[in-house]
């Protein structure tokens, strides 16, 4: 009884966490943007008068290549359960959209390891987990790589002498250590030795892994990193944002950054970290914060909005099946 009790404080906890964090993020941006402009409908409404018939055109194929993401996310999930599972393409877009809706509708990344492992059978549920968190982490560590691009350019603005060099050793770093951890990874293998619990079984699950599979991982992840960036670059081009494309990728990879370093417990924080690191870097280049809640509005309801319709279906189909 005790330990129900427990439980209920901590989920009572998380709940008020999540709202804190949610609240928080959402009046931080509130007061940032009211800041720079008016938050009028009318002021919104403007942006989307500018867009003509080849801004439609634009925004069509970023809407297309929703579909490409979230096949890569599909096609590395079967890559990463095929050691120990064979799935098929169908079956595995069933779990990476239930566990999408999952985590729309609580922890996200909870949610996400949640729907894709009880879409398995019992008996492979287990590597599922291991496999999850090992695309997790692959998929972190290309953001880092990447997201320096942006660090190096926030860095500029703020200081064209130390912190550039700074970030070119931080940049040197992860480059590095990343080589180290995807190519070279036999030179790790005295680590294991040091490790013990969790992060022994988790060192396990990524040597372990086939070094092929490992690397057909990491080429998916990237693709599918370069798709949202390619992504973002279209509808910052359909809605007129006049930028050096070098200044907007370091942007879009800044706001992957900061969501990754800070992630949030569920999908409306995930939204507001996203907004807010956007209008935070775009502001030193005096974009208009309107013009960015709209773009950055825009990726989110394509790649986590939209999805989510049918995850949540595939979300139910779970319940009924567990009652």
């Amino acid at each position: 009884m005790q330990q129900g009790i427990k439980t209920k404080l901590q989920n009572k906890w998380l709940k008020i966490l999540q709202l804190g964090l949610f609240g928080g993020l959402w009046l931080l941006l509130y007061f940032l943007v009211k800041q720079k402009t008016s938050l009028e409908a009318a002021a919104f409404y403007q942006y989307f008068e500018r867009l003509d018939f080849s801004s439609y055109g634009i925004l069509s194929i970023a809407l297309i290549l929703v579909g490409l993401n979230w096949t890569l996310e599909t096609l590395k999930w079967q890559v990463l359960l095929s050691p120990a599972y064979a799935i098929g393409f169908l079956q595995a877009l069933k779990g990476v959209l239930a566990g999408l809706g999952l985590a729309l509708l609580g922890p996200q990344f909870l949610g996400d390891i949640a729907g894709r492992v009880l879409m398995l059978p019992a008996g492979n549920r287990g590597a599922a987990a291991g496999g999850v968190m090992l695309g997790s982490i692959i998929q972190t560590v290309v953001t880092l790589v990447f997201g320096c691009w942006g660090v190096f350019f926030l860095f500029q603005q703020l200081s064209p002498s130390v912190l550039v060099n700074l970030a070119y050793i931080a940049i040197s770093i992860v480059v590095v250590a990343s080589l180290i951890v995807f190519v070279w990874r036999k030179y790790a293998s005295h680590w294991r030795e040091r490790l013990s619990g969790f992060w022994k079984n988790l060192y396990d699950a990524i040597y372990s892994f086939p070094a092929n599979l490992f690397n057909k991982v990491v080429l998916l992840a990237i693709g599918r990193y370069l798709v949202f960036i390619i992504q973002y670059l279209l509808i910052f081009y359909a809605f007129k944002v006049d930028l050096s494309i070098s200044i907007m990728l370091g942007g879009i990879s800044w706001v992957f950054l900061i969501k990754t370093i800070f992630p949030v417990l569920n999908a409306p924080g995930d939204l507001g970290l996203r907004e807010l690191s956007a209008v935070f870097y775009f502001d030193f280049f005096g974009v208009d914060p309107l013009v960015i809640i709209i773009t950055g509005l825009c990726v989110w309801c394509m790649n986590v909005l939209l999805p989510t319709l049918p995850g949540i279906f595939f979300t139910l189909q779970l319940k009924f099946r567990a009652s």
